[in-house]
This record gives structure tokens, sequence and C-alpha cells, in this order.
């Protein structure tokens, strides 16, 4: 009788679990199916550790759903060993198979033409792996189906945000009409050397670097350059209006400045406090301070030297100005002793005119939406006087000193009104 009650105690208790678990009770198995918009990607039936049946059972009222709120932060539950140890395994290869990343999109630079082009980029696939494990407890029975969720990941960058970061800033330019052939030749090979760099976000440019020595083997012929507060001819003259010309497209691109040195003399292709004068001793050093990248175009057309700055759109409009603070005068004339072939009726000549110093400074302007919201100085120099050289002519006004002062000073006006920048101009 009490084998008899046993029996029926069991089976009482095995038809509960059949309520509770339907056959997956029975089994120990469910069969696991995967969906992904509808198509059936996998397929597999896995057996259940018995551990968990009879928790989910006698503590959880048979619900798997139930069983997952209560302990989703336990680690044998959010990975799925605690139901089979390749549930999760699989799951994984199944969901890196089907993702992929997002690609940005990308800027291509023309280095020769100084142009860009864009890519555009793509989408990518993640599938939510955390809603997979919270989708297979609320759907788990003997037979389990789930949907995949997946989410669209955007690429960072797009063809949008790149035009935004690739923005003319800044151009500018200098003329050097006047100059001679080797002069323009100079100008030409140092731009070339500059077009289509690069310089990344928070770097320095070194111009001598980019540029390379001037010499000879380097490409570069001889024509006028300032060397000791004179017009010399050395090899490379004219390199300076190139680094001259940089100088003002950057400063007007609201760029940061590392270094900057003015030339001794004035010179004729810009302004006072607006030069920068390079040298073997002497670079301008440039400093990207936004937070891309900055390219440089570099041409020369119509005897005119330009640059284009292009970054990250600011939205700002800055203005340069200059001006003199004071005029140093020239300290006259030095009469020299050289052979000369002397023109009917010539009593001198004025081989290297004088001309007047000055001090100056710079000033950056900066506009938005029309308004000015910011002054900075950003200069301010000394440009020495030149004295000027005169040869005599030995005639016979030579005996007679006063007749030759009263007709050099008949033409002291025009030797005063002499623009120092006409006598620059192959700097």
């Amino acid at each position: 009788m009490k084998k008899c009650f046993v029996i029926v105690l069991f089976i009482l208790i095995i038809f509960v679990l059949a309520s509770s678990l339907g056959v997956t009770l029975f089994t120990g198995k469910t069969q696991l199916t995967v969906y992904n918009g509808g198509e059936e990607m996998f397929s597999k039936t896995y057996k259940i550790k018995t551990a968990t049946l009879l928790t989910v059972f006698f503590k959880y009222n048979g619900s798997f759903s139930e069983y997952y709120d209560r302990n989703k932060e336990r680690p044998e539950v959010s990975s799925l060993s605690c139901i089979n140890d390749d549930i999760k395994k699989d799951l994984d290869t199944l969901t890196d198979s089907l993702e992929y990343p997002s690609k940005d999109a990308k800027v291509l630079w023309d280095k020769k033409d100084g142009k860009f082009d864009y890519v555009e980029g793509s989408s990518g696939l993640m599938v939510d792996r955390n809603a997979i494990v919270e989708n297979l407890y609320r759907a788990f029975d003997s037979k389990t189906r789930i949907e995949l969720e997946s989410i669209e990941i955007p690429p960072k960058k797009t063809v949008e945000m790149l035009k935004k970061h690739t923005a003319e800033r800044a151009t500018f330019s200098t003329g050097y009409a006047s100059s001679s052939e080797n002069r323009k030749h100079n100008i030409a090979v140092a731009a070339g050397r500059l077009n289509g760099l690069v310089i990344p976000a928070r770097s320095e440019f070194h111009f001598n670097k980019a540029v390379g020595p001037r010499t000879v083997d380097n490409g570069f012929l001889m024509a006028k350059i300032i060397s000791g507060g004179d017009f010399v001819n050395g090899v490379g003259g004219g390199v300076c209006q190139v680094s001259t010309t940089l100088f003002n497209a950057w400063i007007r691109a609201g760029l940061q400045v590392k270094n900057a040195v003015s030339h001794s003399l004035p010179v004729s292709y810009i302004g006072p406090s607006l030069d920068a004068m390079v040298s073997s001793r002497n670079d301008l050093v440039l400093y990207n301070n936004s937070d891309g990248d900055i390219y440089l175009k570099a041409w020369t057309v119509g005897d005119r030297v330009f640059f284009t700055v292009y970054g990250i759109f600011t939205g700002e409009k800055i203005e340069i100005r200059n001006e003199i603070v004071r005029i140093i005068p020239s300290p006259g004339y030095d009469e020299v002793d050289m052979p000369l072939q002397w023109k009917e009726g010539e009593t001198f000549r004025i081989i290297a005119p004088a001309s007047d110093g000055l001090v100056s400074n710079a000033y950056k302007d900066v506009y938005v939406n029309g308004k000015l919201v910011k002054t900075e100085k950003l200069r301010s120099n000394t440009y020495m006087a030149r004295k000027g050289k005169i040869v005599r002519r030995k005639t016979d006004k030579s005996d007679n000193p006063l007749e030759y002062k009263d007709e050099l000073k008949k033409n002291q006006s025009i030797l005063l009104t002499i623009n120092p920048s006409l006598v620059s101009s192959t700097v």
C-alpha cells in the first residue's frame, strides 16, 4: 500500500511538472531556432542542465522569464551557461557573421592640383546581443524561437562633415612682375615644394624643412637678397616672398605662428610688419592649433604667387592691418670711388638709394556675423634706415666743391623722394 502511494505521488509530481514546463522537462532539451528579418538563420537542439530545470520549477513556478528577471545579473544567467555551455558560443558565432562595421567617409586630397574629392561612407550593423539573451528566456520552451534585433551604426564621418573640415579659410597672394627671371624661378620652385602639404592638427610646420636649403643643387638660382642691411646677389632670392605670402594666408586663416622674423629693410611686395624672412638661421614656424588637418595649396600665375589654406570651418572673418608708428630718417649718402661710364652732363650717380627706416605694428581683427569680436596685436617691428651710396664724377668741377654741393642739393629732393620699396622688389 505504501509503495502504491509513492508511485501515485511520483506520477502526480510528473503531472505537475508537465503542466508547468510542458515536454521540456520530459525531454530535458530545447530546440533553439533563430530568425533574422523572418528568415531562419540557425536551429539547434540543446540539452538543458537538470539543476536549472528543477530550480525554475520549484522556485519560479516553472517560468524561465521570471527566473531571468530575478537572476539576470548573475554571470551564468547572462552567459546562458546555466542552460547549456554551448548556446552562447553558437549565438556569438552567428552574430559575428552578421555584423559589420560602419565605414567613414573619406577625403581625397589631390596634392598636385590642390583639390578635394570625397568618398561616401556607409552604415554598419550590430546585433543587440543583450536582447538575444532576454528574448531567449522570455520565449523559452521545448521549441524556442527568437528574432534577432539589429542596430544600424551610422558612420562617424560623413561627406558633409568632411566638407566642413576642408573649407577654405583664407587665400592670399603677392606680385613679382618686376622681378628677374631667376627670382621668378625661385618663387615657383619654393611654392611648388609647399603645394599639397598637409599639416596635422596640433602640429608645427617648418618652412625651411619643407622647402629645403637654398642652394643650386636644390634647384635655386642667383637673385637679389637682403644681407647685412643691403641688397646683394645670393642663391635663392625670392624665397622670402613665398614665406611672406604663406605667412599672410596663415594668419588670415586664424592659425597660430610660432616664429616669424621681419626683414632688416622694408620690401616692396608687402607692407611693414607683414613680411616673414627666412634664411639658414631664421625659419618661419607655423602651428596648426585647430582640431583638424590643414591643407596648403600654392601656385603661381600671372607673376603672382598664391596660397590657399583649407581646414575646419570657423565662421570667422579675419582682417589684417598694419600701421607705421615712427619714421627713422635716412643718414644720407656715402661717397664711393669706382669707375663708371659717364653720360654727357652727368656729374654724380646714385649707386644705392638712401631710404628711411620705420617702426610698425600689425593687428588682427576678428569678425563673427559682421561684428568685431576681438582685436589682437600680432607684431611690432623695426626696419633700419639705409644709407645710400653715390659716386661723384671727377671733372673740373672737382676743383670747385661749392659748385658740386649746389648741384647735389638741387637733386636732393629727387633722392629723398625715391620710394625705398622700389629698390627692394627683388628680395
